[in-house]
């Protein structure tokens, strides 16, 4: 892991809020694809990174199970 910080979001399909200070925050790191398998953390759906996720790639996200159950009850976030 190289740092952390926060972040606001909103999520897709739904309105901006009208200011920053509205939006919830999350917190991300930067990490390098073998982070999930070093720390043995479990894939529960989708996928982690790989070394195709570069600067030239799709963006590409990782959430754990906490934002999913408060952000997309009854859904799968994945799609």
């Amino acid at each position: 892991m190289t740092g952390d910080s926060e972040l606001p979001f909103w999520l897709e399909g739904q309105a901006r809020p009208a200011n920053q200070n509205d939006m919830p925050f999350t917190i991300f790191y930067l990490v390098t694809p073998s982070y999930p398998s070093a720390m043995r953390i479990p894939v529960q759906q989708g996928r982690f990174f790989n070394d195709r996720d570069d600067e030239h790639a799709p963006a590409v996200v990782v959430i754990d199970s906490s934002f999913a159950r408060k952000y997309f009850p009854n859904e799968k976030p994945g799609g």
